[in-house]
């Protein structure tokens, strides 16, 4: 390789064959030994010194010529540079790539392994296209070298070729100039593609300022492509910077930036015929979509929509991608939607589509959604609500996600507004349903189509914030008796801060009490192993729970139910509002533990929302209790 590389790319590793011969011609003359040694006779010792020496080197030769062993050697030194002291030790050697150099030049089999873990993943283009005798740098084309065509790539090939992915973190790794570039992929015997091997692409913010040599990499084993063209966001209650939202001159910088990356996307499914991932963040159009949507190989779409768009869309052409099992979708900015059309779309699309995720107010959410029907096939939903405030859109999102489809596995809801803190700079449409069904209808839908995922595991609704407090328990635990294969339900509150927190009251009679745990939870969840709850504070407090218990059957017919007891093993209860403490005499307590290890000989765990600990003093006694009764046990029956 020319002088002069970049430091944190693999330096030279050119093989210097009269070495590489020398020590194999060596290692033949020592094999060539011990072949002619004459066979010993019975009786005499042939495991001295000498002979295990020779053995031993015998196996090393054939190790260090092994094209199936020695990789996973050297990919095991590798790790263990990466993360041990030595890695410091290295750092003067320019750390395991450096070290590596040294080792190449041994055999063959050497260079071959080595030459590919240093060139498996670069972060700048320049190490290749040194190797092109034609480049200066910065790289500024042929210029008046006399290029001779295919011969001139001779070097290049041999290294571009192990190259598995790019990942481009900084202009100055990427930044070739649109003249040279359009040189570059015209000229005669230029290979085809340029990385053969390449699977992984990944362009970070700064390396999207110049985005045009995107076409440098297209090619058919490229499976995962990734495009960051703004910084990530963290948190709701501010926008990046770089995302340019709701100002004139930054909306204008977004359209620029959509239409440079628009020019270098491939235009042809055959660009990348194999492309299976693709992972986006920026700004967006109908016409981004509808590129999308041509490459049908797509099964993971992960996209974080950084600008307004008013085209009414709504992800529309993404119902074209046939194979997408899983989608991410995060809308923040204001993303309309033509009710009137997708009200009528009855087809069903993605069909494929397993795994749906998506971050939005609750009318953009139900829009994708009524859109896209994901549905016969979904296995794990994932909603994150940036503002709940129309309980109809929330249960109509839900509804149209599960509704007909008894595969679901996994349902997590989740409201992701930062409590008190107004988001109108993030969404500032008006999404209102405007219907004249009454709110009970959109209930009694959503508790038939959870009663229809019999097959559900995991289900988890947190931070709900007030307008959701009267209606989504009910529905919940009228549907927890259907859910049999549950192993794992959480559900919790956000009631706001400050006077917010104080003004929002639970209302009276929604929330259940311990009996929930004997009625529901032992009666109707058999493989329950871990639960998160809302009860009520007042029947904590006063609730009988013998009668709760009587629920149960006798205690002879609650062994015969769970011969080894109920599986419930951790056991989280929320009560009142966050950080309120809850009050309970000694002899509530006693109550309550006794009620628990009843019901659950299992629990290992027991914490709660109050803010004396008291659910965690519960915990203890339960614990405390279950060992006393164990010594006992113990006792009686060493009399016996």
């Amino acid at each position: 390789m020319p002088e002069g590389s970049d430091e944190s790319q693999p330096p030279e590793i050119v093989p210097i064959q009269n070495e590489s011969d020398e020590i194999k011609n060596e290692l033949d003359v020592r094999e060539a030994d011990l072949s002619e040694t004459e066979p010993t006779e019975l009786g005499t010792d042939t495991k001295g010194e000498g002979f295990l020496e020779n053995s031993a080197l015998s196996v090393g030769n054939q190790i260090f010529k092994s094209v199936d062993i020695l990789p996973i050697i050297l990919g095991q030194l590798r790790d263990v540079l990466e993360s041990d002291d030595l890695a410091r030790a290295a750092d003067e050697r320019r750390g395991w790539k450096g070290l590596f150099t040294l080792v190449l030049p041994i055999n063959d089999t050497f260079f071959e392994a080595g030459a590919n873990m240093l060139w498996n993943t670069m972060e700048s283009i320049i190490p290749i296209l040194k190797l092109l005798p034609w480049f200066k740098e910065p790289y500024q084309g042929v210029g008046g070298y006399y290029y001779s065509g295919s011969g001139d790539w001779k070097s290049f090939l041999g290294y571009a070729s192990r190259v598995q992915r790019f990942r481009f973190t900084s202009l100055a790794s990427i930044n070739i100039e649109p003249f040279y570039l359009l040189e570059l992929i015209t000229l005669p015997g230029r290979p085809d593609p340029f990385f053969a091997g390449l699977q992984s692409l990944s362009f970070a913010p700064d390396a999207c300022r110049q985005i045009s040599p995107l076409t440098l990499f297209f090619g058919p084993s490229l499976k995962s492509m990734e495009i960051l063209t703004v910084s990530e966001l963290r948190g709701y209650r501010t926008l990046p910077a770089d995302w340019n939202h709701g100002i004139a001159s930054g909306l204008a910088a977004s359209g620029d930036l959509r239409s440079r990356v628009l020019a270098a996307f491939p235009k042809l499914p055959d660009c990348v015929p194999n492309l299976t991932m693709f992972i986006y963040r920026g700004p967006t159009n109908e016409d981004f979509f509808r590129q999308i949507a041509k490459f049908t190989s797509i099964t993971s779409l992960d996209l974080t929509l950084t600008a307004p768009d008013k085209n009414r869309h709504c992800l529309r052409s993404l119902r074209d991608l046939p194979d997408l099992q899983s989608l991410v979708v995060t809308i923040l900015p204001c993303h309309d939607a033509d009710y009137s059309t997708r009200l009528q779309t009855s087809r069903t699309a993605c069909p494929r589509l397993r795994n749906l995720h998506i971050t939005a107010k609750e009318g953009q959410a139900s829009a994708l959604v009524a859109i896209l029907c994901p549905r016969p096939m979904l296995s794990k939903l994932k909603l994150d609500f940036i503002t709940i405030t129309d309980a109809f859109m929330f249960y109509y999102t839900l509804s149209a996600c599960l509704v007909g489809n008894d595969r679901v596995e996994s349902i997590a809801v989740r409201c992701v507004e930062a409590a008190g803190q107004p988001l109108s700079p993030l969404c500032n449409s008006n999404w209102k349903m405007t219907t004249s069904t009454p709110l009970e209808a959109y209930l009694a839908r959503a508790k038939t189509c959870f009663g229809v995922c019999t097959n559900v595991q995991s289900v988890t609704f947190l931070d709900l914030p007030p307008s959701l407090w009267g209606t989504i328990f009910p529905v919940l635990d009228e549907s927890m008796m259907r859910w049999k294969s549950l192993r794992t339900f959480a559900f919790s509150m956000r009631a706001g801060i400050g006077t917010e927190a104080v003004n929002n009251t639970i209302p009276t009679g929604v929330f259940p009490g311990l009996s929930f745990l004997a009625t529901t939870v032992w009666m109707e969840c058999p493989m329950l192993e871990s639960l998160e709850v809302q009860l009520d504070e007042e029947l904590v407090a006063q609730e009988d729970l013998v009668e709760g218990l009587k629920a149960c059957g006798d205690p002879l017919a609650m062994v015969e139910r769970y011969t080894d007891g109920h599986p419930l093993r951790e056991l989280t209860i929320n009560t009142g509002i966050e950080g309120r403490a809850l009050d309970l005499d000694q002899k509530r307590k006693v109550q309550i533990v006794r009620f628990l290890e009843s019901l659950f000989p299992k629990l290992v765990e027991v914490k709660g929302s109050s803010s004396n600990l008291v659910w965690e003093e519960i915990g203890a006694w339960v614990l405390a209790y279950r060992e006393l009764k164990s010594d006992v046990y113990s006792q009686i029956e060493a009399i016996l």
